[in-house]
C-alpha cells in the first residue's frame, strides 16, 4: 500500500513542479538564461552543443574577455 501512494504523489507533484518552475522561467522571475553553444568557439571549455547557464545582467556585450568563462 505504500508504494502506491508514492507512486500516486510522485504522479501529481512532478508534473506539478515542471508546471511552477515552467511559470517562474516563462515570467521572468528566475534571474538566469539558458543559452547553447552551437559551435566549438569556446572548446575545450565548453564543448559544442552544451547549454549554458548565465545570471540576467551578468554581463554586457564587450564585456566579456578571454578568461571570462572558467
Amino acid at each position: 500500500m505504500p508504494k502506491l501512494r508514492l507512486a500516486t504523489l510522485a504522479t501529481l507533484l512532478v508534473p506539478l513542479l515542471v508546471a511552477c518552475v515552467l511559470a517562474l522561467y516563462l515570467t521572468g522571475a528566475v534571474p538566469y538564461r539558458v543559452y547553447v553553444v552551437h559551435t566549438g568557439s569556446m572548446s575545450p571549455t565548453i564543448p559544442s552543443r552544451s547549454a549554458v547557464v548565465v545570471r540576467e545582467g551578468s554581463y554586457h556585450v564587450g564585456q566579456v574577455d578571454r578568461k571570462s568563462v572558467v
